[in-house]
C-alpha cells in the first residue's frame, strides 16, 4: 500500500451514509414541536436562546445534537428523570429521518 492511498483518508471529511431520501421540512415538523412542547413556555434564564436554535434548525442533524441542550435545559427545570423521560419520547420521533451513522446511535425499540 502506498503512502499517498493510507493518507488520504486523513485529509477527506467524513461522510455519513444517506438516507433513502432526505426528510422533507414537513418530516421534522413533529420532532420539532415535540421539543419545544416539552422545553414549555417559561424557560429558564440561560436556556431562553434554545427555543429559537430549535424552531429555526434545517434539518434533522441539527435537531439531532440540540436533544443535549434539551435535556440540560429540562434537567435543570423539572429533574434528571423529567427529562430523560421526555428525551426518550422525544429520541422515537427521530427514526426514519436520521442519517444511518446517526441512526445507528438511536437506542433499540423495547418490546411492550
Amino acid at each position: 500500500m502506498s503512502s499517498s492511498l493510507s493518507l488520504s483518508g486523513w485529509f477527506t471529511r467524513p461522510r455519513f451514509a444517506a438516507i433513502a431520501r432526505p426528510p422533507a421540512p414537513a418530516d421534522l415538523e413533529p420532532i420539532r414541536r415535540a421539543m419545544l412542547q416539552a422545553l414549555g413556555a417559561r424557560v429558564a434564564q440561560p436556556y431562553t436562546i434554545l427555543a429559537p436554535r430549535i424552531a429555526h434548525a434545517v434539518d434533522a442533524e441539527r435537531l439531532w445534537y440540540l436533544r443535549a441542550e434539551l435535556m440540560q435545559a429540562l434537567a435543570s427545570m423539572h429533574g434528571e428523570q423529567h427529562a430523560a423521560i421526555e428525551l426518550e419520547r422525544i429520541t422515537e420521533l427521530f427514526r426514519g429521518v436520521l442519517p444511518r451513522g446517526l441512526a445507528a446511535s438511536l437506542p433499540a425499540r423495547r418490546d411492550p
